[in-house]
Parts: structure tokens; sequence; C-alpha cells
């Protein structure tokens, strides 16, 4: 079977993906490293922190899911990207010229969350429109992989320049990986996702088609659900992480940088391996094992303490587990939902997926910081490790574990109207 590599559309989709996720991975030490050293955030404030991130999925993710299915692919990326672009380089501006606030850096997470949450959507509906079906899996793992060789580079890179130029200074990497993928998608203005028509309005129904169509499927359904449940314990303990391994474990930028890169190894090859391993075991039971090892990574960064010599192999092992796991399930659940939705509600259902999943976020991140504020930050992340355990459950009380990519899934029935009835 050829790959999707052959596909130049792809390749363009890939190297913007690609860019943009190095930068992000920056980001995603530089950004709460700023709010924890430069502005000496608690950690209820790094819990607001990462409520802010997520606040925009909650919000808008069903409206977003049908502006996709309106505008030109493309065009919607780059203007995405050019928005994150701009938010970001304000940051170290501000911090030059010793005006930097919390409020601020909230603002601009809120912008990044919203312009990335139409980016995000956009790219998972624009795959299948230059990828052909055969094609998919291959596709979503080189791209799972890209994130996989993201965390590899960008931790450790953001070490080194929190180290050179400041925390908010190594934020410009990500504006300039922005502007990068803006000019490689530059190319790709002429292909089109499967539209609606555009004088179709934003009413209830257009908004909740997709949403609809989720939750009345018996294979998409119990995926989501576990989805969201792991998603927000992983969050609540991503809220207080940072200050877990800076402050209580005491572990320098550069060391948790190194962490990250050493870890993010094992996702880059899981990532690679995906298509292999998902003809040989089918899409349910990878689905599962996978979700299986992102909770026993979360465990072992939980089991992390002093002395170093026993935490950071345990850092190194559970940041292994969880990219590995992250890496298979993001890939596999995404082809697996890229196949049963209808191209015309394809954005709709990607948007709604984010909603269910992701739109608790932010009350996570809430209760991560809040509840480290009360019985410290790493019983916390035990606390959360276990709710992750939990989240594993409706994969295996669910037809999902035998189900098999090349068996025909039972879907709800499909009204002219775009609803599930």
């Amino acid at each position: 079977m050829p790959g999707a590599v052959r596909v130049r559309a792809f390749r363009r989709l890939w190297l913007a993906q690609s860019a943009s996720l190095t930068g992000t991975a920056v980001t995603y030490l530089a950004l709460p490293l700023t709010a924890v050293i430069t502005l000496r955030a608690a950690p209820w404030q790094m819990g607001l922190l990462v409520a802010a991130e997520r606040l925009p999925t909650l919000l808008f993710a069903l409206h977003a899911g049908t502006v996709v299915d309106r505008m030109p692919g493309p065009a919607l990326m780059i203007g995405c990207d050019l928005l994150r672009a701009a938010a970001l380089v304000s940051l170290p501006i501000a911090a030059a010229f010793s005006v930097l606030t919390l409020a601020q850096l909230y603002l601009v997470v809120v912008v990044l969350g919203t312009a990335s949450l139409l980016f995000d959507v956009t790219h998972q509906t624009f795959v299948p429109a230059v990828v052909p079906a055969d094609r998919l899996a291959d596709a979503n793992g080189k791209l799972a992989a890209s994130q996989s060789g993201a965390e590899v580079a960008g931790p450790g890179l953001a070490g080194i320049l929190v180290n050179w130029l400041s925390a908010p200074g190594a934020l410009l990497a990500d504006c300039l990986s922005y502007l990068i993928s803006a000019t490689a998608l530059v190319r790709l203005r002429g292909i089109a996702m499967v539209q609606r028509s555009r004088s179709e309005s934003f009413g209830r129904h257009a908004l909740v088609g997709g949403l609809r169509y989720v939750i009345d499927h018996p294979v998409l359904r119990p995926v989501v659900l576990s989805t969201a449940v792991v998603a927000f314990f992983a969050q609540a303990q991503e809220a207080v992480y940072i200050l877990y391994v800076y402050r209580d474990l005491g572990i320098s930028a550069g060391l948790l940088g190194v962490i990250f890169c050493a870890s993010g190894a094992f996702g880059l090859l899981a990532a690679l391996a995906t298509a292999r391993i998902t003809q040989r075991t089918g899409v349910g039971r990878l689905i599962l094992r996978a979700q299986l090892t992102k909770a026993a990574g979360g465990l072992l960064l939980g089991l992390a303490t002093t002395p170093l010599v026993l935490g950071i192999p345990l850092l190194l092992l559970g940041e292994a587990c969880f990219a590995a796991g992250l890496a298979v399930y993001g890939a596999t659940a995404l082809t697996l939902r890229q196949t049963l939705a209808p191209p015309e509600l394809a954005g709709r259902i990607n948007a709604s997926v984010r909603l269910l999943t992701l739109g608790c976020l932010p009350i996570a991140g809430l209760c991560g910081g809040l509840l480290a504020q009360v019985i410290g930050a790493h019983a916390t992340m035990l606390l959360a490790a276990a709710g992750m355990f939990l989240g594993c459950l409706p994969l295996t009380r669910s037809a999902v574990r035998n189900y098999r990519a090349r068996e025909p899934a039972p879907a709800p029935e499909f009204s002219p109207r775009g609803l599930a009835v």
C-alpha cells in the first residue's frame, strides 16, 4: 500500500503541522515557566492559566465546526497561524518593558486557544480531502509522529531558550513556527473540503448536527466518553505538573527539557508504528491499550519523589508511557472518526468531539490547581492518575474492544437536516 507521503498536498500539510507543533512544544514549557518564574504564580493561578487555555473549546467548539464546514480550509488555517503569532509576540515585548502581567498572559492564552481550536478542527477535517481513504491510518500516524517528534525536540529547545533568552523570550520560537506553517499552507489554497451551502444559517439544527451524531453512534460514543474522563484527570494533573517538578522535586528547566526529549522519542516510535499495529490488533483493542498506557504514565509521574535518583527515572518512564499512549490513541481515534464521519458533517463532528472531550478541561485545570492548594501537588498528581484509570472503563464495557476498522460500523440513521435520528 503506497504511503500518504507520496501525496504532495499531504507533504505540505505535514510540514505546516510539524513546524507549528515544534513551536507549540516550546510554548508548552516556556508559557507556564513564564508564570512560575517571571510572574511567581501561585498554584491556583496556574490552574486558572490552564483553564483559560481550554475555555474557548467550551464556549466556541460547536460554532467552530459550523465555520469549518463552510470556509476554505487552507485560508482558515493560515489566518489562525497569523493570529497566534501576533498574540504570542506580545508577551516577550511586554516582558522586555517590564509590563507583563498575569492578566495579559491569560488573555493571550484565550486567543491562542480560540485560534488553535479553529486550526485543529480544520486540520482534522482537511486531511481526508488530500489523502485517499486507504492511506488515512498512515497519514494520521505520520501526523502523530510529528507531534511526538516535536515533543522530543521542543522541550529541549525550550530549556536552552529559557536559559538563554528567559521564559518569555523563548516564546519567539513559537511565533516563528506559526509563520513557517502559514507559508507552507499557502500552496494548498486551491484544495476544497466537502462543504455545505454558505447560505445555510448558524441555527440550532446546524450547530448540534455533529453533536447528536456522536452521541447516538454506538462506536464513537464510548470512545468519546473514555477520552473525556481521561482528559479531565490528565488536565488536572498537568495544571500542577510544572509546579510539582520545579518546586517540589527541584528539577531545573533544562533538566525537565531533557526528560521531555528522552520520553518523547518513545511517542515518536509508537506513532510511526501505529498503522502497522492497527492492522494486527484492530482499532478497538489498540484504543483500549493506548488509554491504559496513558493512565500508567500518569501514575508513574505521581509516584516520582525525592531523592532525584528515584524521581528522575520515574519521570522518564512516566513521560514515555504517556507520550506513547497519547500518540497511538490520538492517531487511532482520529482515523476511526474520519472513517465514520459523513463528509458534510465532518467539521461539526470533529468540533463536537473536542467539545465533549476538552470542554470540561477549564474546570479540570481549576480543580487541579485548587486541589493542590489544599492537599499539595504530589497528592493531586496521584489522585488524578487514579481518575485516568477510571476513564478506561467505558472502553472495556462496550463493543469498541472488538471493533476493527475493516468491518462496517453501525451508525445512526441520517436525516436530510444532518441530524442523527
